[in-house]
This record gives C-alpha cells, structure tokens and sequence, in this order.
C-alpha cells in the first residue's frame, strides 16, 4: 500500500493509553506529524481526535492527548501521533541487533548520517527517542522469528546478548 500524504482516522483507531476508540461524531482534526523513513524523513499529515477520557484523568503526560490512527496497512509504527517510524527502519535495528553488536546510539548515529547525506527534511531522532519507539514498536511483534537451520524451532542451546531482552 502506498503512503499517502495524510493518515486518516479509521473504526479502529485508539487512545494508546487508555484504549479509548474513535468516534465519528465527535470532531477531529488534522495535525502535523514526520514519518521517519530508513534514510529520510517526511512530513505528513495525520487525523486525531482529542482524547476526552485521558484528558479528564490526566492519564496521558507523555502523548498528546489524541487518539489516532495505527496505520499498520501502511507499514508505519504511529509512536506519538508526531513522531511515525517506518516499520523497515525499525526492522533494520532488529536485525543490526540480531547480526552485529549494535548499540543504540551507534545504529542512531548511522542514521542520522543518511539523514543529513540526503537533505532530509528533519534530522533523526535522538537515540532515547528511538529506543522508546523501537521498544514499543517490538512490544507488538511476534519475537520468536526466525530458527535454527540445523537444530530447528527448539534448540538445546540459545545465547542472548539481553539488549532486547532486558526491557
């Protein structure tokens, strides 16, 4: 599915604090948000709703107060309503993780570098950002991907280095 310039709001769409759902009838607007692709960024428009339920209970101090679209069609993680990550990108520091020591603020960095050699429109998130974001985002997946070619689904040994463990 293309990505298209402006995410709408859907059925499905929730508050991602308290699970609030969408409701048509009530109003909603349209903010602006940068999708962060593998080697740039892009701004984009984005439908929200205010959401009344962590508005009254001060639940949400660390989003905005909206609910908004998951966007999961697109092959895009809506971390903040603001900020989206491009599920490649994200994948990309799964599999850095998977087949090279790569820290956080090395893979960052990286990033951050095709970012500027591409004249990206903004810069990459700082590399607490992205973990907060990559660690939400792996929250949702399946973890046991992948298997042993030799020893199948269930070896008798695995080692972990923990730095997607220990969270």
């Amino acid at each position: 599915t293309p990505i298209p310039a402006k995410f709408l709001l859907e059925e499905s769409s929730r508050c991602k604090t308290c699970k609030t759902h969408f409701n048509p009838n009530k109003e909603v607007k349209t903010i602006k948000c940068v999708l962060m692709r593998a080697f740039h960024a892009e701004e984009k428009e984005l439908e929200v709703q205010v959401c009344q339920e962590c508005l009254k209970s001060r639940l949400n101090r660390h989003y905005l107060p909206y609910i908004g679209p998951d966007l999961s069609e697109f092959g895009v993680f809506n971390w903040s309503n603001k900020i989206l990550f491009e599920h490649r990108l994200l994948d990309h520091y799964t599999l850095f993780v998977a087949k090279l020591p790569a820290t956080f603020s090395g893979f960052a960095a990286i990033v951050s570098q095709y970012y500027i050699d591409s004249g990206s429109v903004e810069p990459f998130p700082c590399a607490t950002t992205f973990i907060a974001a990559w660690f939400s985002f792996r929250k949702l997946q399946d973890i046991t991907t992948g298997q042993c070619p030799s020893c199948g689904l269930s070896p008798e040994i695995a080692v972990f280095d923990g730095t997607s463990l220990a969270y």
